[in-house]
């Protein structure tokens, strides 16, 4: 197996590592306070964002996705190419359940176009939408908590309470951690089923941990 694999489920480790160290420092009520924001946030995001990756991609991305293949069938075989690989990339051509030297034909064009939309919103699409609302809700949700922690840094300056803030934050550190690490592994896997073919789609398929988790966390929502 190539080491990149290796490298690239460390990542999500490394961020909870990373995570633990850092809260540490920042101390108890910071995390505190950023934990029950980026909580209460998640938890709106688990109910809504698949919903909204969905509604997205029925209404705005489908009809846009289907009209740009079929335009670019139609273009290919007005230049002379017959073969489906000569005339769209081998990302959209694996969705098309045809092979790269199928010959395309003008009778089929819609529904090559419908069924590699579908399988590509299904595959990437949808779950880099999903990812992308939850990564957009943790920004909202860390802008939240930075505002009280501003009002509550004078009294956790001091020497007793800063000591055992620092504590108990590495604790805390923990949880954010975990939900920086469960973000990454939603982000390195949407990122690569947009190019399944690549190097590096093809590293993150081999994944022990990144993948599989993916999996599971793609499943619960």
């Amino acid at each position: 197996m190539n080491y990149s694999v290796y490298l690239i489920d460390a990542v999500p480790l490394v961020i909870l590592l990373a995570a633990v160290l850092i809260c540490k420092h920042k101390g108890f009520a910071a995390i505190v306070m950023s934990v029950i924001a980026v909580c209460v946030c998640m938890g709106f995001a688990s109910q809504y964002a698949s919903v909204f990756a969905q509604a997205a991609v029925t209404n705005i991305i489908h009809p846009k996705f289907v009209n740009y293949i079929s335009e670019k069938l139609i273009s290919g075989l007005a230049n002379g190419q017959t073969a489906l690989g000569s005339i769209l990339p081998q990302a959209l051509v694996s969705y098309s359940g045809m092979g790269a030297d199928d010959t395309v034909k003008t009778e089929i064009i819609n529904s090559i176009s419908e069924k590699i939309a579908a399988g590509a919103e299904k595959s990437a699409i949808i779950p880099f939408l999903t990812s992308f609302m939850f990564v957009l809700t943790y920004v909202v949700a860390k802008l939240i908590s930075r505002i009280f922690i501003k009002v509550s840094d004078l009294l956790l300056k001091l020497p007793v309470i800063e000591k055992l803030n620092g504590g108990l934050g590495a604790a805390l550190g923990v949880i954010l951690g975990a939900v920086l690490a469960l973000l990454s592994i939603m982000v390195i896997v949407s990122v690569s089923r947009f190019t399944p073919q690549s190097q590096f789609g093809l590293l993150v398929a081999q994944t022990k941990i990144v993948n599989p988790l993916y999996e599971k966390i793609i499943a619960s929502i």
